[in-house]
Formats: C-alpha cells, structure tokens, sequence
C-alpha cells in the first residue's frame, strides 16, 4: 500500500505540511517495505487551483490514502472520486506513518476551510 504525506521536508523527521494542496512536497511511502519517495508539488505555486492540481498529480502515483493536515473542498471532491482515503496528521512524517500503521488516525469525512475563513462572499446578517 502507498501513501502520500503532505511534507514541509524531504525526510522522515520534516513536518506534516498542515496545507495539502500548497505543500513543498509529497513523501510517497510503500508501507510494507518502507520505501520513501520524495515528490516535489508542482501545484504549490499556481495562482488558483493548487489543491486540485496536486490531488490529480497524486493520482498518477497510484496512492491508497492521503495524510494532512488540511485538505479542502475541491482536493477533497478529486481524492473522494478516486476513492483515495484521507487522513488529518500533525508533527513529524515519521509519526505519521505510525500512527498510521497503528490506525490510530483520524479519517477525512468531509473538507476543511482552513485558509478559506474570511474570505466568503457573504454580506452577515442584517437585523
């Protein structure tokens, strides 16, 4: 089974990246023989769009699941198709992968808005 971390690094001890589609890079790992592959994301710098890009560039890395710490509604609705599973993490790759292999995480039911709030199109509530 591979999975796919959202990295701040390029190793086992760098940081879950808590943005998934605006991460440095992605930690691909075959679980059963701890193969570590390090991906660079090529969306993180697109001006709209990143967390789409990067969930459509993992999907050519035949991943069964996503760890991050955010993963929002479009990124969320391109893994979801692909029935990829997500998990939310934090601390180190190493840790991650752990908790992982423990089943100790947390799974993605529905996208966050991390780095979305305040930013809606609302106009509040007029009394």
């Amino acid at each position: 089974m591979k999975i796919a971390i959202s990295s701040s690094g390029d190793n086992l001890q760098s940081a879950v990246d808590p943005r998934f589609g605006r991460c440095k890079n992605f930690i691909i790992i075959e679980i059963s023989e701890m193969s570590l592959a390090v991906h660079e994301n090529g969306a993180q710098f697109v001006g709209h769009g990143a967390g789409t890009k990067a969930a459509q560039d993992l999907l050519k890395f035949g991943v069964s699941a996503i760890i991050s710490g955010n993963i929002g509604p479009n990124a969320f609705q391109v893994l979801s198709v692909a029935n990829i599973r997500m998990y939310t993490s934090s601390g180190t790759i190493e840790n991650a992968v752990e908790a992982f292999k423990k089943g100790n995480l947390i799974e993605v039911t529905q996208p966050s808005n991390a780095g979305h709030m305040g930013r809606g199109s609302g106009r509040g509530r007029r009394s």
